[in-house]
């Protein structure tokens, strides 16, 4: 996710780690376009084992994620980043800091776990925030995508349980018809980790857009949405008249999907019972 806390917060806890014993000794690994700070927990080795982990994953992932959506891979050293992995028991956490004045020189991307989830986590959240460091290269401050549009693409990265709970809000939404405005999503200039609303909308939204053009067309419509408005950008792109439009399609779009997977569940379910066999078995 982009950033939503307060920047003095992450700061002070940023200082606090490394100035923690544990941060004395912590893994450190790094290139030309990286450098990770890993807290050695339970042990330096452990700690060095995960930061070349991380380093590894995120090089990868950044050229990936780069060719996907850009077309080409971002230069070397251009939009270097740090990413620290912090242990602590809870509620794991991820969030991107991107560069957003002259005087920082790094975007900044911290994740929390614990030791002994560290590597499925990184799995789990390390793609989405790596999302959020391509684009905020390639659109960098102050010509940032619009959060809906960087959180809804970042959201395709996600594991499956994150998608499921997204899914989840949206069926809620066709069988109680209580929809998101998307008018409210397109003003929004933060999501917080908390607005499952928020994250789905966005989510189901860029899914429907895709399926109306390609990656360049909805990369294209973002900047000329933030440029001239977003009645206007819809209709060059899609030919959908306004927003309010917008949220027609997009609704029937969704509730035909549904329908959809809902008649192939009975498919199967049928198909299963003349076979004699049961259901989810």
């Amino acid at each position: 996710m982009r950033l939503f806390m307060p920047r003095l917060l992450i700061l002070v806890g940023f200082f606090l780690f490394l100035n923690s014993p544990s941060a004395l000794a912590a893994g450190h690994a790094f290139n030309a376009n990286f450098t990770v700070l890993v807290e050695a927990k339970p042990s330096q080795e452990q700690g060095q084992f995960v930061a070349e982990y991380v380093l590894d994953r995120a090089e990868t992932l950044r050229g990936e994620i780069a060719t996907e959506w850009i077309g080409r891979p971002i230069p070397t050293g251009v939009g270097r980043t740090s990413i620290t992995v912090h242990f602590h028991p809870g509620i794991e956490s991820a969030l991107t800091w991107a560069k957003d004045r002259p005087t920082r020189t790094l975007h900044s991307v911290y994740l929390r776990t614990t030791p002994e989830r560290v590597q499925q986590a990184v799995e789990e959240m390390l793609p989405h925030e790596i999302v959020h460091v391509v684009f905020a290269t390639q659109f960098s401050h102050p010509n940032r995508l619009p959060v809906w549009i960087e959180e809804g693409i970042a959201s395709r990265y996600d594991d499956a349980q994150r998608m499921a709970i997204r899914q989840e809000t949206v069926t809620w939404w066709t069988q109680t018809g209580d929809w998101p405005q998307l008018a409210t999503l397109f003003d929004a200039k933060n999501l917080h980790a908390s607005d499952a609303t928020g994250y789905a909308a966005a989510a189901s939204l860029v899914d429907f857009l895709l399926s109306r053009g390609d990656k360049k067309t909805l990369l294209a419509f973002a900047a000329d949405g933030n440029a001239t408005g977003w009645d206007a950008a819809l209709k060059v792109h899609y030919q959908i008249q306004s927003v309010s439009r917008l949220q027609s399609e997009w609704q029937a779009w969704v509730d035909e999907a549904g329908r959809v997977a809902m008649q192939h569940r009975w498919s199967s379910t049928a198909g299963q019972a003349s076979r004699g066999t049961p259901p989810g078995n």
